[in-house]
């Protein structure tokens, strides 16, 4: 019996089948997304797709760093809105920085791309407001009962 190829498996009856190959453009549409979703998108088996995203060099999924920087621009429009010190330039230019760097996550995996020492800092400052905030009973637009969703 023939060994497989890199793009075939073998199956249980001794025949082979041609793997699902997946492209770094296909995979990276669905980093927002988490992994067991993004298989079912892509119609194939999680194991398939971490395979997969292995031989692409994707250590890891990187959907919940792609998340944690959306919350984090979120809050900080928040926060934009609620200005009284007169800091919404400041707060603009921040927003902009966070989404170029969103963006780069979304275009590269996870094992390139890794959140730098400033945007942890930033994310740990605002996390500190909003929850000092919440603290205080100030409701933020995200968190209004009338929202759809809010329960």
């Amino acid at each position: 019996m023939e060994k497989a190829t890199k793009n075939e498996e073998h199956l249980s009856d001794g025949s082979q089948r041609e793997k699902p190959s997946l492209r770094l453009e296909q995979v990276s549409q669905y980093f927002c997304m988490p992994l067991k979703q993004a298989a079912e998108e892509l119609k194939v088996g999680q194991t398939t797709l971490k395979r997969s995203c292995r031989e692409l060099r994707i250590l890891r999924w990187p959907h919940r760093k792609v998340k944690s920087l959306q919350t984090l621009i979120e809050n900080v429009q928040e926060l934009e809105k609620d200005d009284v010190l007169g800091r919404s330039e400041k707060i603009r230019a921040v927003v902009q920085i966070l989404q170029q760097r969103q963006k780069l996550m979304e275009e590269r995996p996870a094992g390139v791309v890794e959140l730098d020492k400033e945007t942890r800092i930033f994310m740990q400052a605002c996390y500190k407001e909003m929850y000092n905030r919440r603290r205080k009973g100030v409701k933020f637009a995200w968190m209004r009962s009338d929202r759809a969703g809010f329960r």
